[in-house]
């Protein structure tokens, strides 16, 4: 994901949006039917507030369910239009970094004080 997703909510007032949720909107919906499942049918699911993702639309009709109902909450992530539902930077932060583990399982739980003698004790180690 990575994007801003927050034009989603926060450039809407009822019936009302901004220009920056309307080109929101339009990517999104260009993203919606560019997957396989849409080109089947021409149909999507939509995720207005009413419609929940329980039910296919076409285009113009899931763009004026999303104009007038708004995105259903917690939608920033699309899983129901393709991508994935594991956060793609937790993926990726540790990877290479197993030899960290038992570092990282003892930092919430030690004070900074015991933080800062095991890391004096492991500068001493790795000499």
């Amino acid at each position: 994901m990575g994007e801003d997703r927050s034009w989603m909510y926060n450039e809407r007032k009822g019936s009302l949006f901004s220009l920056v949720w309307k080109a929101g909107l339009d990517t999104f919906l260009d993203h919606a039917f560019s997957l396989p499942e849409a080109a089947k049918d021409g149909r999507s699911k939509c995720p207005c507030t009413k419609c929940d993702c329980r039910h296919k639309r076409k285009r113009d009709e899931m763009e004026m369910h999303l104009c007038r109902n708004g995105f259903q909450l917690g939608y920033e992530r699309w899983t129901r239009h393709g991508e994935s539902d594991v956060n793609d930077q937790a993926d990726n932060e540790y990877v290479g970094s197993s030899d960290r583990m038992s570092e990282m399982l003892l930092e919430p739980k030690v004070s900074v004080r015991v933080r800062s003698q095991l890391k004096q004790q492991r500068s001493y180690m790795s000499c």
